[in-house]
């Protein structure tokens, strides 16, 4: 395993996260023997007039702090781009993990999935070894258990690092732990190098259509995985297992049930192959390929890491 340089001094930002993610009900006892429960929120429909400052108990609301936007002129740059038709970067995947019934899914996807994925390329970590998500949800989530922004998450992971599970006190389900020194020190080393978001839009969170779906298949065709934020459908977080062929589509039916962060990990014809951390026992063995309707109607927000240092 490398062993990179320590900086002597650093500043830790404590920030308070406005909104968060859907997570399957219960908790898995380990990453490494995750345990599928479906998500059974409470009913909630979404208005134009929705207070991002009110919250349903039971489901959150996702929201970006990004100042940036699919734009017209940036969606011009990024059309005609040649495209590959198959894409799996699942090589140098962390195995398939459970965020049980605490609201992190950005902290998965962020520290757990995409710094696992960029510290397995690099050969930093071996093979058992995994970052526990609480290591940046802790300091970037809203009090309580109220979920945290895409851009705190990735502004820690680049700046103070994430804490590998074997040096870090609790579990990856225990969010009211404060990191002491001598673990942020551990969490050091293990950084991106820089991370840029590709596009994020606004409440009411509109898809980044053909556009947004092209600046992600261009990151995956260049070996980076992305950082998707979408809104889900209760046909998606009721799922449950699915054959490896299996494509979601939300039905016409389908009803309105919060957001979630995952990792797009891959792409095919038929669709966007994201890594979830709701256990194997969802989708394929814990994957889903979503559409490409459902990727340009409701993948609201896209981010990327371009290494680590």
């Amino acid at each position: 395993m490398g062993i990179k340089k320590l900086f002597a001094g650093f500043v830790v930002a404590m920030s308070v996260a406005l909104a968060g993610s859907i997570a399957p009900a219960g908790a898995a006892s380990s990453v490494k023997a995750p345990v599928y429960k479906p998500v059974t929120p409470k009913a909630w429909t979404w208005s134009p007039t929705f207070n991002k400052a009110k919250f349903d108990s039971s489901i959150i609301k996702l929201s970006s702090p990004s100042d940036w936007k699919l734009t017209p002129k940036a969606a011009k740059l990024i059309t005609g781009l040649p495209t590959l038709s198959n894409i799996d970067l699942r090589t140098w995947a962390e195995p398939i993990g459970n965020q049980g019934g605490v609201q992190s899914c950005v902290s998965w996807t962020a520290a757990y999935a995409l710094l696992g994925w960029w510290e397995n390329k690099s050969k930093n970590i071996t093979s058992d070894e995994w970052f526990n998500p609480m290591s940046v949800y802790s300091v970037t989530r809203k009090p309580e258990d109220r979920g945290s922004w895409p851009k705190d998450a990735f502004n820690r992971i680049t700046t103070i690092g994430a804490v590998k599970a074997a040096d870090y006190s609790v579990d990856e389900f225990t969010f009211g732990h404060t990191p002491t020194g001598t673990e942020l020190l551990k969490g050091l080393p293990y950084r991106f190098s820089s991370w840029r978001p590709l596009y994020a839009n606004p409440n009411p969170y509109d898809g980044g259509g053909s556009a947004g779906a092209s600046m992600i298949k261009n990151e995956l065709r260049a070996g980076r995985p992305v950082a998707i934020a979408s809104r889900v459908y209760n046909d998606f977080t009721s799922m449950g297992a699915k054959s490896s062929g299996f494509v979601y589509s939300k039905s016409s039916t389908a009803v309105y049930r919060g957001l979630h962060a995952m990792l797009a990990i891959g792409y095919s014809p038929s669709g966007l192959l994201l890594q979830n951390s709701w256990g194997t026992g969802f989708g394929d063995k814990g994957y889903v390929r979503v559409s490409w309707s459902y990727v340009n109607d409701d993948i609201f927000e896209a981010d990327v890491a371009d290494g680590v240092s």
